[in-house]
């Protein structure tokens, strides 16, 4: 039974609290006073609690918790105004039976208080969310950047916690990374370095290359124009069940420091980087089957919300990777395929949809509209039959593939036909740089498109407890590549657990599904434009590749920089 009690209003501190709702018969939230106010609150099903006040720019507020009305002490969140309604959550669950009491407090951004008692205030460590956290007093003593001196220091002294300020040496990181497990047959080797490499830099076949069974594999090397990475392309597909080493010598390989790079991160120019991977099992077995669905999904139109119509897919070509000619069906009129004898364990597999014409539906691959294909991971259990359940694959709309400029930047965006369906898609853009895009073999240029794509449709599960309100497929007319981070802009559509866009300014994250792996990934920053409207990538941050992308929240731990 819901009760609304109001009290008069008392002042605590700089602070004027007035009323407070009982939500329950054992729960109690304070409001703040008219200056500003609750709009709205709720409790999910988990028992958390999340709260939406007015707020302004020039404060930043405090949530806090407490057991007594009048011990309201412990603080849940914390979060910076904004010139729109804002909203703090805590994250901690509210047992039904429990009682609970909550405060909002009001700080102007020229007064900061140090919440967490570590010696930095609120507004330094709210302006630094990716590296600080002003409800964690243990952050003061890290050091985030590995420059020697703590966050604390850093504060004191002006400098940037973010930023060494030590000049560091070039350091490689790798994809797969060393002890990886699982990996594809089909899959490249990629080589990100910390800092970009001299102007002129090469790298040859004699300085990256892989081996297996005391033999080298045939392969070529890619470097990438912004010279941060370094592709291994194989010229034939991996062996099963095999463990490859690939082998990096940067003895000769300079930073644009005049540096050899730190290759086996010991600390010292040059040296010679090792990195051992696992691939899957390419081994058939008899009576092992993989089967499933294929449905063609599509965006509902956008009073019925960001939702799709499903239709089963005929034509479909479904095969394992390595093994495309001996492990591949083809879905029916019903979407339906099976894979009759598909290999032991975790295996990849591509569902392409290209081969799919219908003149009477104008689907065509690439000259008209058509479906693309998504690649995955999937586990057999040898000897039995094991439904992998529903595939989906989005309509790319005919004319969405655009020619990309060798010497110019080219802005790709939805043709005018989905807009016109779509409205609130307007703005939302890619913008691929010149002469990024390539083809395995090495071959540049092509054609780039961009679709959108139900959120409920996905080519992969998501992280546990993050949701897309839209995703953006980018499509190509074969190359799979680009050698620079292609920088987007998303529509800022209501968020699916708050129902509200996001405030303009907000920080916000690219994520991506790596089809090497079958995961979506964290990429990196991205923050509202100031109109509100869209959802745009950081300086420096972009799309690495075509598929499916998305935004969401930032991540607990972001990922190192790509």
């Amino acid at each position: 039974m819901k009760i609304l009690r109001r009290t008069l209003a008392l002042k605590l501190g700089r602070v004027p609290l007035c009323c407070f709702f009982l939500l329950s018969s054992a729960f109690m939230i304070l409001l703040a006073a008219p200056e500003f106010k609750i709009e709205n609150y709720t409790i999910d099903a988990t028992g958390r609690v999340r709260l939406r006040h007015t707020a302004d720019v020039n404060s930043y507020y405090i949530l806090f918790r407490g057991a007594e009305v009048t011990s309201i002490g412990t603080a849940a969140d914390m979060a910076l105004g904004v010139n729109a309604t804002s909203e703090l959550r805590d994250a901690q669950a509210i047992s039904p039976t429990a009682t609970g009491f909550y405060r909002i407090q009001r700080v102007a951004l020229a007064q900061p208080l140090d919440t967490d008692k570590d010696g930095i205030d609120d507004v330094y460590e709210l302006r630094r969310a990716t590296l600080l956290n002003p409800l964690n007093s243990a952050d003061a003593g890290q050091d985030f950047d590995g420059d020697g001196t703590n966050n604390l220091e850093e504060f004191k002294r002006g400098t940037d916690p973010a930023k060494s300020d030590v000049v560091s040496l070039t350091t490689i990181s790798s994809s797969p990374a060393n002890g990886e497990q699982q990996v594809s047959v089909t899959r490249e080797t990629i080589i990100r370095f910390s800092t970009p490499l001299a102007e002129g830099a090469t790298i040859g076949p004699n300085q990256l290359y892989a081996e297996f069974g005391g033999r080298r594999m045939l392969s070529r090397v890619e470097l990438a124009s912004d010279r941060q990475t370094a592709t291994l392309f194989y010229l034939e597909p991996l062996p099963g069940s095999a463990r490859i080493r690939v082998h990096l010598d940067t003895s000769n390989v300079l930073d644009a420091q005049g540096r050899a790079v730190d290759a086996n991160g010991d600390g010292t120019p040059g040296g010679m980087a090792l990195i051992d991977f696992d691939t899957v099992s390419q081994t058939l077995l008899p009576n092992t089957v993989v089967f499933g669905r294929v449905f063609a999904s599509e965006l509902a139109a956008p009073s019925a919300g960001n939702v799709s119509v499903n239709t089963p897919l005929a034509g479909v070509i479904v095969t394992a990777d390595g093994l495309e000619e001996t492990v591949r069906a083809t879905t029916d009129q019903f979407g339906n395929f099976r894979l009759t004898n598909a290999p032991a364990g975790p295996f990849f597999v591509h569902i392409d949809g290209r081969p799919i014409r219908d003149d009477a539906k104008d689907i065509a691959y690439p000259e008209k509209a058509y479906y693309p294909y998504v690649g995955k991971l999937w586990e057999s259990t040898p000897g039995r039959e094991v439904n992998i359940g529903e595939i989906y694959l989005p309509l790319v709309s005919a004319g969405t593939l655009r020619p990309l400029s060798a010497n110019a930047d080219t802005t790709v965006t939805f043709p005018v036909a989905v807009v016109t369906q779509h409205p609130e898609l307007q703005g939302v853009s890619i913008t691929v740089p010149a002469n990024s895009l390539f083809s395995d073999n090495g071959q540049r240029g092509g054609m780039v498109g961009i679709a959108p794509v139900p959120p409920d449709r996905l080519p992969g599960p998501l992280p546990a407890g993050l949701e897309f309100p839209l995703v953006i497929t980018v499509q190509t007319d074969g190359a799979a590549n680009f050698d620079r981070p292609v920088p987007a802009c998303f529509p800022n559509l209501p968020d699916p657990t708050t129902k509200q866009p996001l405030a303009p300014g907000t920080r916000n994250f690219l994520y991506s599904f790596n089809h090497d792996t079958g995961q979506f990934e964290a990429i990196g920053p991205m923050t509202v434009s100031e109109d509100g409207k869209l959802i745009c990538t950081d300086p420096g941050v972009g799309i690495l590749a075509p598929g499916w992308h998305g935004s969401g929240p930032v991540p607990i731990r972001p990922p190192p920089p790509p």
